[in-house]
């Protein structure tokens, strides 16, 4: 009975690998394959900067969806806190 499983746990020590290596190399070739959807993310993306870039009446300041226009984010100020 003992020798059953250890002979099981040495065989799954194998494939694992194996498994792992055709995981792999699925990988690759579908990181290979084409986008479907990229001429209408490409659309819908200058769609929203050109959105992004109108003024808004509703706030301020215009807010930044995607992020592309090199603004950093807002930084939480610490200033007023006690330790």
């Amino acid at each position: 009975m003992y020798a059953d499983t250890l002979g099981e746990k040495n065989q799954s020590r194998i494939e694992r690998p194996k498994n792992t290596r055709v995981q792999l190399e699925s990988a690759k070739a579908e990181v290979q394959k084409p986008f479907p959807q990229e001429e209408e993310l490409a659309a819908k993306t200058a769609r929203l900067n050109e959105l992004n870039a109108l003024p808004n009446p509703d706030k301020k300041e215009n807010e930044i969806v995607d992020g592309e226009r090199g603004e950093a984010a807002p930084q939480k100020s610490s200033a007023g806190r006690e330790r």
